[in-house]
């Protein structure tokens, strides 16, 4: 048999790699079979190759080709199947052949149709394996099936002559019992359980044993009316447990500050104890709230000169003289107060006046006398002194009431 490769073919394939092939003729072309490059071959462009040593199978074909400047392709590589020769058929079975139970050695010839004797079998399963050879001598693959021998007929058995029953696979502890009676379960512990039973016939053979799950449930109880006890005890640690009345009681104030468990089991009036709960909780920590203890001032944006003063803790007020410091006339003052922890709130701007000659001049042109009596900053008169936080002038000065 041989293959015919035409060379138009092959450089279809390789244009796809490269265009530049179109402008070039095929000069040759190598091949090779089942990958043995070094058995590969030289023929002309169009040259058949021969096939006639190679077996009849699936087999690949290699080729690659030189065009007229003396470049060789990619190898291209693809599958092909050479038939075999062609030849008479067979036309009848000319013999058949059978075994039993994978026993070849044992195989026995029979003719078409014919019945298999199974006398010398077992009763149960077994394999028989079949194969045939026509006239052309040609045997076909041998095919194997499962059957079964049926048991020879006995008589039947009419009645139950024996029956048992184990618990809990505990064969040897296996009692033996009348049809239909009542099994006693007395002295088993409440809860999950196997019974197994078997039977025989007034034939002496045994029945295949039988398994079943059961339960048996707890006596029942009478129950629980209230929680007698309580306990409890902080992460995990169960030997400093604490018992109380009821879970309003819990004492939190020896554990430090962060993440803990808490664990609680209540007892009721059955001496019963529940199963454990744990939870998580936090705990924060405290601080001691911060008290105001003085006050920083300056003048007229004069941030540069910073003054301090003590804040007395029972009136809240401050006594701020500015006589010897600055000219008569309109000043600013900008303040705030800090605390016990040096922290400081946000700043205030307050317009105040230089009293001079025990007059002062206000906006709206009145006049104001520097006597014992309690003012606002827009000169409004006060019947006594002040009571609500501010700022006020007395005697000349401004004075800041908390």
């Amino acid at each position: 048999m041989t293959v015919r490769i035409r060379y138009l073919s092959v450089a279809a394939v390789l244009a796809i790699c490269s265009s530049a092939l179109a402008q070039k003729t095929v000069d040759r072309q190598e091949y090779w079979i089942d990958g043995n490059v070094a058995g590969s071959a030289t023929i002309a462009a169009g040259a058949q190759i021969d096939l006639t040593e190679q077996n009849v199978g699936p087999h690949t074909l290699t080729v690659r080709i030189c065009d007229s400047e003396g470049v060789w392709s990619a190898p291209v590589t693809r599958y092909f199947v050479k038939a075999p020769v062609a030849g008479p058929s067979a036309t009848a079975i000319a013999q058949c052949e059978y075994w039993i139970d994978g026993k070849v050695d044992e195989r026995q010839t029979v003719s078409d149709g014919a019945i298999i004797p199974m006398e010398n079998l077992l009763a149960g399963p077994h394999t028989i394996t079949v194969r045939i050879k026509d006239d052309l001598n040609v045997w076909s693959a041998p095919i194997t099936r499962y059957f079964v021998k049926a048991p020879v007929a006995s008589p039947s058995a009419t009645a139950i002559a024996l029956c048992e029953y184990w618990i809990d696979g505990n064969i040897d502890e296996r009692q033996a019992v009348s049809d239909g009676a009542i099994i006693p379960l007395d002295n088993l512990l409440a809860g999950p359980h196997t019974i197994t039973v078997r039977i025989k016939d007034d034939l002496n053979v045994w029945s295949n044993p039988v398994t079943r799950y059961f339960v048996k449930a707890p006596v029942a109880s009478p129950s629980a009316t209230a929680i007698v006890q309580c306990e409890y005890w902080f992460d995990g640690n169960t030997a400093e447990r604490r018992s109380v009345d009821d879970f309003g009681e819990l004492v939190l104030e020896n554990l430090e500050a962060g993440v803990h468990t808490i664990t609680l089991r209540a007892k009721d009036d059955l001496n019963v104890w529940s199963s454990p709960v744990t939870r998580y909780f936090v705990i924060t920590a405290q601080k001691v709230p911060a008290e105001l203890a003085r006050c920083v001032y300056w003048f007229d944006n004069d941030a540069e000169h910073i003054y301090s003063a003590p804040l007395s803790g029972s009136i809240g007020m401050m006594e701020i003289s500015v006589i010897d410091l600055m000219d008569r006339g309109e000043h600013t003052m900008t303040w705030a107060v800090v605390d016990s922890e040096g922290r400081m709130s946000n700043t205030m701007t307050e317009t105040f006046y230089i009293i001079v000659d025990g007059m002062k001049t206000i906006d709206n042109g009145q006049l104001t006398i520097d006597d014992e009596s309690w003012y606002t900053l827009s000169g409004v008169k006060l019947n006594a002194r002040p009571t609500e936080t501010g700022i006020y002038i007395w005697k000349g000065r401004k004075m800041i009431v908390k």
